[in-house]
């Protein structure tokens, strides 16, 4: 098809199949092929012209062109193109049709309507009939001819003439040119019919001059038989059929047996139907009886019949109408067209199903953090990876022989990589559709490394959706080749700009306290404060409460050596085999549930209080561990230094002391870590704690109810006092000597551990949680029922904030009107603990009347609190990219994290869309649309 389509033939296929190492057909069945191929094309290209025919005559109709009988007049425009037999017998190019119509025949009308033509400079009207304008035509018509090499022919075309010309009104130009130059008329003449009586058609066949019955061209008009290939055989039943000079008639028991014959009463002559609508003009006739001169030897009816059924042309024919019919009927091999179309159609549907199950298998992967890829994937391993294993374990038996083809299986890391990056962008702009119409985000960024060292950027978007629920959703991490202020703040617009994000709504930005991301006068916080003023800058609350507890008890030495004593007492009892397993016997010989202890962190702050907490449950069984491990361990000092340390009262009061005091904030900690906490929430916290670590009856009863003792190990008891022999010598080592009772007081570890803890952490709170927006987030007693501004309009903190936030638009005058009747609306609710979220739930049903507020209530949520949604992001880091997985791409682990990350945004692909997007992405070997 695709060869006689570009207009080559068999030796050009048979070059072609020699290259692609294919076998070739016969040159006869390519001929037989080609045959077919032309008897299907020429009947789609039929049905073309018939619906272009009736469009003109529809057209015709509406623009008024009738005669009086109700018959539209159609103008036919040939292009005038020039052949070399043109003016000679056969006229096959339509300036030969133009120069018969001028010069021998030029008739369409039984009934003497004449066709105007031109001659020189006068007008000629000439009444002879013409037979093959008949033809092209159909029922009688007026036909104006034109062409621009004929306008010297024709001048009553020209508009120097000033006659009517298809040229001169552009719109019937227009419209006669969405047809067909020839208009197979006589397939609508049924429909046309319908503008005049049957009782005006009083000659039933046409009178020509010169009319040969020989002319291949000429079909008798006989009303009474089927006009077009739409119509059915004609097979009137009568009474009694006439009879002929012999006294014999026609049999209509025969209808049933040839239902292709019909009989014309006027002739009383029977016809092929299938030969009369369905024999091509270019194919020699040997038979005319049946097609055109009609057969009325009724003595041998049947014989005849059964003959002339058996003739290749006739059967030629039958073909034709059988296709004729499927097409008619829709059917989806009723052509070799529509064969193509359901051919193409079916290895589209087997394509996108291929597709499917490789977006659905590589959606399974990237949601799990599973690997993709084998070590092997050739078609002899035994382990081709987990992609290729899933496929073949779940998938049907089309995609199986896919997969084993040469090419098309679409398994290849490429390939992959386009799958994983369709999903990843459904799933970014499922979560960038979820942004509230207002638009307002803010974004929160941390840094961090990988398994190959690389240093990755995660960008976390935070956003409130239509139902003001409060959302952290990470967009990707992004390798930094350079971690300057520039590079990163650069980078930070290029990430907003590829989601379609608009940076000028971008309310607030959250960082950690690094100096490149929070520096005053060119980190990366200003940097983005130039370009968009309005983006206040927030430090990460985690980290600011972290770096507390670190900063109040790096300058004790005895709380930071009871620390390294924890932290040496995890690696030497979790990191050893055998140390693990006579812990976990330990504790299983006396009934206790199995517990670990865990590792100090600096990044994991909730960890620290988790740790203590543990070593305080099992702090016997700790003991008794370790005094096994020194007699039967590798390491027996290191079991008896531990032993020892681990035993003194100082380590168990300093061990009570610490788990206590990081039981305070260890809440704060917690929620902190929320990604839904609101800020208003998280500043009352921070707050909360300060006074409740601040109040006097919590330093005295913190939980230290010990008496005061000495210690148990006290064989010094007289002044200690250097050797002299050692005077001349640097000593590295103790000499036996201990700390002094004194130092050993119970009110002197308080003074000197507890307190001292205490002093130090309230001063980091004062120091770290001064807000130096504080004029903005005071904006928070609007919304706090306690205050003298609940919902104030007047509010100069209000104020503020709607010139802060300019770019949004606020409608002062309508917040006038809202505020009172939210403020009514609120209180009658009778509300215990009224919050923010209570605020929300009664204003939210009524959007259109409370649009104000609810647009500050939406930037508010919107204000980040910290960037443990980053730290959690790097926990799948570590996870999707481990060691084995180290050489992984960096935008193929950024598409797998995002999907990893955000599972029930994931959850939402439509897959059948994704392979659309696949399809698009570039352009591909097999259809998928």
């Amino acid at each position: 098809m695709a060869v006689i389509n570009i207009g080559q033939g068999y030796t050009q296929l048979e070059e072609f199949a020699a290259a692609l190492i294919m076998p070739m057909m016969s040159n006869r069945k390519y001929q037989e092929l080609h045959t077919s191929v032309f008897n299907y094309t020429h009947i789609i290209a039929l049905e073309g012209k018939i619906e272009a025919g009736k469009e003109e005559r529809r057209l015709a109709i509406k623009r008024g062109d009738v005669d009086q009988r109700g018959r539209s007049k159609i103008d036919v425009i040939a292009d005038g193109a020039w052949s070399k037999r043109s003016y000679k017998t056969n006229h096959n190019a339509l300036s030969g049709v133009t120069e018969k119509a001028k010069s021998r025949k030029a008739f369409t009308s039984e009934r003497n309507s004449r066709l105007k033509t031109g001659g020189g400079e006068e007008e000629k009207i000439v009444d002879s009939p013409n037979p093959d304008v008949e033809v092209l035509l159909g029922k009688p018509h007026i036909v104006e001819w034109c062409s621009e090499n004929l306008h010297s022919t024709f001048p009553r075309l020209c508009e120097s003439n000033k006659t009517r010309s298809p040229f001169s009104e552009s719109d019937n130009f227009a419209e006669s040119m969405k047809s067909p130059a020839t208009h197979i008329s006589n397939y609508l003449n049924n429909e046309e019919g319908k503008f005049f009586e049957k009782e005006e058609i009083n000659e039933t066949i046409v009178k020509s001059t010169k009319c040969d019955t020989e002319s291949k061209d000429f079909k008798p008009k006989v009303y009474d038989l089927s006009i077009s290939k739409y119509d059915s055989p004609k097979q009137p039943l009568l009474a009694s059929f006439p009879k002929n000079k012999n006294k014999r008639a026609f049999n209509s028991k025969l209808y049933k047996h040839f239902n292709w014959i019909e009989y014309s009463i006027v002739k009383d002559q029977v016809y092929c139907f299938v030969c009369r609508h369905f024999t091509s003009t270019n194919e020699p006739q040997f038979e005319r009886t049946f097609l055109n001169k009609g057969f009325n030897c009724w003595q041998k009816q049947a014989e005849s019949f059964k003959y002339h059924a058996k003739t290749n042309y006739h059967k030629l024919n039958f073909e034709k109408y059988t296709m004729f019919l499927n097409l008619k009927c829709n059917k989806s091999y009723s052509s070799v067209a529509s064969g193509i179309i359901h051919s193409r159609k079916k290895e589209v549907e087997d394509n996108r199903q291929h597709v499917y199950y490789l977006l659905k298998t590589t959606l399974y992967l990237a949601k799990q953090g599973i690997p993709f890829r084998g070590h092997d994937e050739s078609k002899e391993s035994s382990n081709r990876g987990n992609y290729i294993e899933l496929l073949n374990m779940f998938c049907d038996d089309n995609v199986k022989l896919k997969l084993e083809s040469r090419y098309g299986h679409y398994t290849s890391p490429e390939y992959q990589n386009d799958c994983i990056k369709i999903i990843a962008s459904i799933t970014r702009s499922n979560i960038i559709q979820q942004i509230s119409p207002i638009g307002a985000f803010s974004i929160l960024v941390d840094e961090t490394k990988d398994t190959s060292k690389k240093e990755q950027l995660s960008f976390v978007i935070r956003f409130v959706d239509n139902e003001f629920n409060v959302f952290e959703k990470a967009l990707g991490c992004y390798h930094m080749v350079k971690c300057n202020a520039s590079a990163l703040s650069q980078e930070i617009q290029k990430i907003v700009i590829e989601n379609n994000l608009d940076i000028n709504k971008c309310i607030a930005q959250c960082y950690d306290g690094a100096s490149v991301m929070s520096g005053v006068f060119s980190g990366v916080q200003k940097r983005i404060a130039d370009v968009v003023p309005k983006a206040i800058f927030v430090h990460c609350y985690a980290h600011r409460l972290n770096l507390c507890l670190i900063h109040s008890i790096q300058n004790n030495s005895i709380v930071v050596n009871f620390f390294d004593t924890v932290q040496s007492l995890y690696k030497y009892l979790m990191n050893g085999h055998t140390r693990y397993e006579i812990f976990m016997k330990v504790q299983e010989d006396k009934n206790l549930k199995a517990i670990h202890l865990e590792q100090l962190v600096e990044t994991r702050w909730s960890y620290w209080h988790t740790s203590l907490q543990k070593i305080k449950m099992r702090i016997t069984e700790i003991l008794d561990v370790l005094k096994v491990l020194t007699v039967q361990d590798d390491q027996p000092a290191k079991a008896l230094g531990l032993l020892k340390e681990v035993s003194t009262f100082r380590f168990v009061l300093v061990l009570h002391i610490m788990e206590k005091l990081l039981e305070a904030i260890h809440c704060l900690s917690c929620e902190l870590q929320n990604p839904k906490i609101l800020l208003p929430s998280s500043y009352g916290s921070s707050r909360f704690n300060k006074k409740r670590i601040n109040n006097p009856k919590i330093r005295c009863n913190l939980g230290i109810t010990v008496e005061e003792e000495q210690e148990r190990n006290t064989r010094l008891r007289r002044k200690l006092q250097p050797s002299k022999k050692l005077e001349e010598y640097y000593v590295m080592s103790t000499t036996g000597k201990c700390e002094s009772i004194k130092s050993l007081k119970v009110k002197n570890f308080k003074s000197e551990v507890f307190y001292c803890c205490i002093d130090r952490f309230l001063q980091q709170l004062n120091e770290r949680f001064s807000e130096k927006s504080k004029d903005l987030f005071k904006l928070f007693e609007i919304f706090d029922v306690t205050s003298n501004n609940f919902f104030n309009p007047n509010c100069p903190h209000l104020i503020f904030f709607t010139n802060h936030y300019s770019y949004f638009q606020f409608n002062e005058s309508k917040m006038l009107s809202e505020f009172p009747s939210a403020k009514s609306l609120i209180l009658k609710k009778n509300i215990t603990n009224l919050n923010l979220s209570d605020i929300i739930s009664c204003l939210k049903d009524f959007p259109v009347a409370f649009s104000e507020t609810l647009k500050i209530i939406s930037l508010v949520l919107t204000l980040p609190i910290s960037t443990a949604s980053n730290e959690r992001f790097f926990s799948s880091l570590k996870r999707v990219k481990s060691y084995i997985r180290s050489t992984m791409g960096d935008e193929r682990l950024s598409d797998l994290l995002v999907v990893s990350v955000e599972k029930e945004e994931a959850n939402k692909i439509n897959l059948n869309d994704a392979v659309d997007s696949f399809s698009k992405l570039k352009i591909r070997r097999y259809p998928l649309m």
